[in-house]
């Protein structure tokens, strides 16, 4: 399956998955990992990666303006540890670890 694009259609997953169908059979059905099925769905109405915190306040959220950056283009500078970046990434499911790959493609 790597390296194939599929025309799948989300809508159509989505419905089988409100329908009650496992993300296990939903893999089966439409040829897609499990990463793309959290992905691209919701979970009883919600991102599956997103945790439904709706309404919360982000403890973070006074901190640092969003998209703030000194020269002003909106872009963030972090630098880690091999060790640090190493721990985040041994840390993070499977659909967190396709949804981090799939924005840095997105930057490149």
């Amino acid at each position: 399956m790597m390296g194939r694009k599929l025309e799948v259609d989300w809508n159509a997953v989505q419905r089988d998955r409100d329908a009650g169908a496992r993300v296990s059979e939903l893999e089966k059905k439409y040829g897609v990992s499990n990463a793309s099925i959290y992905l691209h769905t919701r979970s009883n109405g919600k991102r599956h990666a997103g945790g439904g915190k709706k309404g919360r306040t982000p403890k973070s959220a006074g901190a640092v303006p969003r998209g703030a950056h000194a020269d002003g283009s909106g872009r963030v500078t972090l630098e880690v540890s091999a060790e640090l970046a190493d721990a985040i990434w041994a840390a993070l499911s499977l659909p967190r670890k396709a949804q981090l790959l799939q924005r840095l493609n997105e930057i490149e």
